[in-house]
């Protein structure tokens, strides 16, 4: 959902992760999952996990792209794990922003 603002953020030079909480799920299925489809499979997910996978791919960029900040960008769910990711100290805490427009 958010590839392309990743994309014009980092060619500003910013590190950026956008969150895709379905990333384990195959890519055909995942595309062909519907709203409703989504809504139902997040209680399934494992939030250490998610946060893990985010953790993984901060230290990913900055040890093999030399970044020094690695920010996070989601919307919805993906907006939640964003919050949760600002409250640790692997990512940019400079701008948090959720689905309803709350900066933090």
């Amino acid at each position: 959902l958010f590839e392309d603002l990743a994309e014009r953020l980092a060619s500003h030079g910013a590190a950026v992760i956008a969150i895709e909480p379905f990333a384990s799920t195959p890519a055909g299925e995942r595309e062909a999952m519907t709203f409703e489809e989504r809504a139902t499979r997040i209680s399934h997910l494992d939030d250490e996990e998610l946060m893990g996978d985010l953790e993984s791919a901060a230290t990913f960029l900055i040890t093999e792209d030399d970044v020094a900040e690695v920010a996070v960008l989601g919307f919805c769910y993906g907006g939640h794990q964003a919050f949760k990711a600002a409250a640790t100290d692997d990512f940019d805490r400079g701008d948090v922003e959720d689905r309803a427009g709350v900066a933090m």
